[in-house]
């Protein structure tokens, strides 16, 4: 089974984790103290109660999440997988895991997301990436981060709405565009 590379806090690394995700059975030959990485329905078969290797799982659309969170203290890594760019049901997913269930663990994303998504799946409690698109892997070792400077909502991160500086009047506020132009005029003084 081949090593893949993973992208955490700002650099690539060999995964350590022997994916069995789309395998029909974990193999025989691996031993009790591998970490394996499992499919939901794995689990439900085997339970892999005496391993003493790290148990993961990888989650896909359409998994049953309220079961699943049942049995989150089980795992060490969560996956999560984006079926498709446009698929964002991953996103929800691991917002649900980190900050409803509480998971504390890695969660990883997986699968057919780009390079601008990432900042905002960190928002949403993901720790580290399995970087399959080339054009993001390339931006990524170039140090291209796109990141995002103003966010509207709080999130896991604890960015919140950085772009409203001041106490809006009108009680329509996106009318004022002076709310976002305000702080912009503020950065370009002090520079």
């Amino acid at each position: 089974m081949a090593k893949t590379l993973i992208w955490e806090n700002g650099r690539f690394y060999e995964d350590c984790w022997l994916n069995f995700d789309t395998e029909e059975t974990v193999e025989a030959s691996v031993g009790k103290e591998d970490n394996i990485l499992v499919n939901w329905k794995q689990f439900q078969e085997n339970g892999y109660e005496e391993r003493k290797g790290k148990l993961g799982l990888s989650i896909h659309a359409g998994d049953d999440l309220l079961e699943i969170s049942k049995e989150l203290e089980k795992f060490d890594l969560i996956v999560v997988n984006f079926k498709a760019f446009a698929d964002g049901r991953a996103f929800s997913i691991a917002r649900l895991i980190r900050d409803k269930y509480g998971f504390k663990g890695d969660i990883r994303a997986n699968g057919a997301y780009i390079l601008d998504q990432m900042p905002l799946l960190q928002r949403c409690g993901v720790s580290s990436f399995n970087v399959t698109s080339q054009a993001a892997k390339a931006g990524l070792e170039r140090g291209i981060w796109p990141d995002i400077p103003y966010y509207y909502q709080k999130a896991l991160d604890g960015a919140g709405n950085q772009a409203r500086t001041r106490s809006v009047s009108t009680k329509r506020p996106w009318l004022s565009v002076n709310t976002i132009l305000d702080s912009d005029a503020a950065r370009q003084s002090a520079a």
